[in-house]
Formats: structure tokens, sequence, C-alpha cells
């Protein structure tokens, strides 16, 4: 038996199934692009690389304030981008404490795969095969009945 659900895909609603009882793959066995993806759907993730896209370096407050995300949860983000050697992070010895984050040359080289990406998003965007995925709904946004 498989189970259906939705996983939030570049700013898209992405239907995938899981079989129940299947064994998730160890580490080593799964794919870079497997792991990439995981990374990248990760809840805000994206907002975030495009956050620093547009501007950078930007602090974090102006990030917080900018994309509306939660303290806590845009801190573990830019700390696991941190680790994964996607984000920079730059702290200035000042009072008060200032710090600065910023694409490093890896995050900077996201930019060649989100392009095309974003070109077969909207060659294919009307598209009836296409209708698995839908816009997701904004934070807090009622459901239509």
């Amino acid at each position: 038996m498989a189970l259906v659900y939705p996983v939030n895909y570049l700013g898209l609603k992405v239907y995938t199934e899981k079989r129940m009882g299947a064994t998730d793959l160890s580490e080593t066995q799964r794919c870079g692009f497997e792991q990439t993806i995981e990374l990248l759907g990760q809840k805000h993730v994206l907002v975030i690389l495009r956050a620093l896209f547009e501007q950078q370096p930007r602090r974090f407050s102006n990030l917080r304030d900018a994309l509306h995300i939660n303290a806590k949860t845009l801190t573990d983000r830019l700390e696991q981008l941190e680790r994964e050697g996607l984000v920079s992070r730059t702290a200035y010895a000042e009072i008060p404490r200032r710090v600065e984050y910023g694409l490093t040359q890896m995050g900077r080289d996201l930019s060649d795969i989100f392009r095309p990406m974003h070109a077969w998003k909207e060659k294919y965007a009307g598209r009836s095969t296409l209708a698995v995925l839908a816009p997701a709904p904004a934070v807090g946004a009622r459901r239509r009945r």
C-alpha cells in the first residue's frame, strides 16, 4: 500500500508517495540529487536563498522581517545552509552585535539550476499534465470548500 502526501517543492505542492513498510536508504546509498532536493525542499530554504540572491549581505533581522519567518526557524535554516556550504555568516565585534549572511560561491552557483527550472515551470505551467503541481497555499490562508 502506498501513502500519497503533499510535499512543498520550489513553492509548489507536489504529490509523492511512500510505500508502507519500505525502508529508507542509508545516506551513502542515496544519490546526490535526492539529497539536494531534500535540502532545498525544506520549509523556508528556497525563500531564504531567493532573498540572498536578491540582496546580499543581509542582516538576520532584515531576513526575519522581510520573510516573516520565526527567529528560531530562520536560525536553524541559516545554520544548516552554512553547514552545507551555501551560506556564509560574518559576525562583527560590535555592540550591538551585527551578523550578516550572504551566499558562498556554491550558493551562487545554484542560480545555474534555478534558471532552467523557472523556464520549465513557465513553459509548462498551464498544461493539464501538471495538475498536481499546484501553488502551495499561503501561510494562514483558508481553504475554499
